[in-house]
């Protein structure tokens, strides 16, 4: 790595020196974007892209920075030449790279380089010291200064070798002796310096830190030095009990944070690929809405919370449904599915609506909501605690919807519970609650925050196309068989809230009331004289009460329209145009008349045809042929005899046998 240049008569530093010297990236961004006095930048084109900055125009303070780090710059370049001797060793890098800790780990990255770097030096110096005569003749040095600059070089740069030259000589010659392995810590090898270091107290220690309760490391230390005093094991700090959590944190955490925690952290994920078309997937979880709107009272704030749908296929929000109460019962969830049923029927324009193919949710309220969501769409519940089942709460946590609950609004509070990472100044949101909107607007708002999510171009990038447009430009090359259209009949029975109280068929059509609301639909004509009086359930679409389905649970069931009323009066006739309606209504009644009449004369012609009086019924208390009625009524008329032949009576039912017995009284 490169902390200085010495070009021209001229000494820059570098930028990879000003970091090293603690400046951060930042630091270094923002003063050369203003140009500032502190630093001069200067790009230098035979050395290609990159910034160097003058050394002699540079400020006090930037210089006490980097002098602490590297001393004089000008002694530093001035050793520049040693530097340019040693040349690295890929043959130890590739060594430590290979090489197997005793506990079965790898070295880290940090410790390879730093290793391969004092294995170059190494190497360099064994070379010196057989070629002496290489000092004099490039760096005009002698051998006892050369070793000086070497150490000076070493504490500098940080190289992991001793400083003195007694001490680095000594490293040379293990070094000769034993090869790349000597430059290897200790601390990665001795196993007898642990004190943590067999399968008794690794288990304790890891089980003590497993406990559900949590114990604090220090805690742990105390109570595991008691237990390893008894047994003949050296004392803990409660820095080994961090050390021991970091090195084991997956299979303590199952135990110790739970399996929810574990699963949302440790385990392996399934990756998985979106959908690859609309409506294949939609997904719905509950949301705290991060704002705040004014009460009724003074001082009072109020916050929302919401049921979001989205499909999967580009996080497009298709249905909501808000409430400023707690999400209590099913209600809410069927609004928003009943709100996405609707948007996608605006969306795509045709005049139907569409089911999605699969729903995925939490298990909120899911005893009562189970059913509503399979006659929806397949469904399989989520397994509790799982925040990995599709792609909705990825998105609560989107910079699009972030940024989509700020923007115009001064009453939003922040995604987090810390200053720095809340992403509002709160003495700001707070200082403008008297500009709250009320609670009662929270749906305008919420309103505005969906269309934007649905409108803006993704990431808010204008080269983006939208969600919506992204959604439609897919629905659009969709194969016709991949879509789900259903009937207005269909929808009702889907989406559709149930009346809660049983209604009845009368001569006014059907009038519900609902939410405190009576309304009045008519029947079909041809169902109205069958089913006057009959008990009739209704579902109802709380978007478009024009219409409502009406039902009996068996087999009963239309859709019923809103009756218009007729003109009371003639002056009213003209200006509502209820002479047509009326006379609509009218030929109804009149054809009502006439299906009766029809009916009438359809059961009459059947008597005749069965030679079966409804009359004599009454009097007789059964179906009496007419010749038995035109013999009665004779003999109602001449004495009580019965000299004629009955063998035709005889022939009769068993039942008529009671007339000839009455008859011959």
């Amino acid at each position: 790595m490169q902390y200085f240049l010495y070009h021209k008569n001229t000494l820059y530093i570098t930028t990879a020196g000003l970091i090293a010297a603690g400046k951060t990236r930042s630091n270094i961004d923002v003063a050369v974007a203003q140009k500032s006095k502190a630093i001069a930048a200067c790009k230098i084109t035979e050395l290609g892209a990159g910034n160097y900055f003058l050394w002699d125009s540079m400020t006090n303070g930037w210089r006490a920075c980097i002098e602490t780090k590297f001393g004089n710059p000008y002694e530093y370049v001035s050793k520049e030449p040693i530097r340019k001797l040693v040349t690295k060793d890929f043959k130890a890098e590739a060594f430590y790279i290979a090489h197997q800790l005793q506990d079965g780990r790898k070295l880290a990255i940090e410790y390879i380089e730093k290793y391969t770097t004092a294995a170059s030096w190494l190497n360099m110096l064994i070379y010196i010291e057989a070629n002496k005569s290489i000092i004099k003749k490039t760096l005009n040095l002698s051998l006892a200064t050369f070793f000086e600059h070497v150490s000076e070089i070493i504490a500098t740069d940080n190289i992991d070798l001793p400083a003195s030259y007694k001490r680095l000589r000594l490293k040379i010659i293990d070094y000769k002796a034993k090869g790349y392995e000597v430059l290897i810590s200790s601390k990665f090898g001795n196993t007898q310096a642990l004190k943590v270091n067999d399968d008794v107290s690794q288990s304790v220690l890891i089980t003590m830190l497993s406990q559900a309760n949590q114990y604090d490391y220090a805690l742990i230390a105390i109570q595991y030095n008691k237990w390893a005093k008894e047994n003949g094991y050296k004392s803990i700090e409660a820095q080994t009990v961090g050390i021991w959590h970091d090195k084991h944190r997956i299979e303590i955490d199952m135990t110790r944070e739970g399996r929810e925690a574990y699963n949302a952290t440790n385990r392996r994920k399934v990756i998985r690929m979106r959908p690859s078309q609309p409506t294949y997937l939609w997904e719905s979880d509950d949301n705290h809405l991060d704002w705040w709107f004014a009460g009724d009272k003074a001082n009072e704030y109020r916050k929302i919370k919401g049921i979001i749908v989205t499909d999967s296929f580009n996080d497009l929000v298709v249905g909501y449904a808000i409430t400023d109460g707690n999400l209590e019962g099913d209600g809410i969830v069927k609004m928003a599915y009943l709100c996405a049923a609707y948007y996608i029927k605006g969306l795509v324009n045709d005049g139907n609506w569409y089911l999605p193919y699969e729903i995925k949710t939490d298990q909120w309220n899911i005893a009562q909501l189970k059913p509503f969501y399979k006659n929806i769409a397949h469904y399989e519940e989520t397994p509790v605690g799982s925040k990995n089942r599709g792609w909705l709460e990825n998105f609560f946590g989107h910079i699009d919807w972030e940024r989509g609950l700020k923007i115009g609004n001064n009453n939003y509070t922040g995604h987090n519970n810390t200053a720095k990472t809340r992403g509002v100044n709160m003495e700001a949101t707070k200082a403008n609650k008297k500009e709250w909107r009320h609670i009662k607007e929270a749906g305008e708002q919420m309103f505005e925050f969906v269309q934007r999510l649905r409108k803006m171009p993704r990431n808010y990038n204008p080269n983006n196309k939208s969600r919506e447009d992204e959604w439609l430009d897919a629905w659009q090359n969709m194969p016709c068989d991949k879509k789900r259209p259903i009937t207005d009949e269909q929808m009702l029975l889907k989406f559709g809230f149930k009346h809660t109280y049983e209604n009845r068929i009368t001569d006014q059509g059907i009038s519900p009331t609902i939410l405190g609301e009576q309304y009045k639909y008519a029947v079909p004509p041809s169902l109205y004289l069958e089913n006057k009086g009959k008990k009739v359930n209704v579902i109802y679409d709380p978007f478009d009460m024009s219409r409502v389905l009406v039902t009996n649970n068996e087999g009963l069931r239309f859709i019923a329209y809103s009756i218009t009323p007729v003109a009371g009066c003639m002056a009213d006739m003209h200006e509502y145009g209820g002479r047509t309606l009326l006379n609509k209504i009218l030929a109804e009644a009149k054809e009502d008349s006439k299906a009766i009449e029809a009916k009438q004369a359809q059961r009459s012609q059947i008597l005749l045809d069965n030679n079966i009086d409804a009359e004599t019924i009454f009097k007789l208390g059964a179906s009496v042929p007419k010749a038995i009625k035109q013999w009665a009524e004779e003999k109602a008329f001449l004495p009580p005899t019965f000299d004629e032949p009955l063998e035709w009576i005889d022939a009769q039912p068993q039942e008529f046998n009671l007339n000839k017995e009455l008859f011959n009284r």
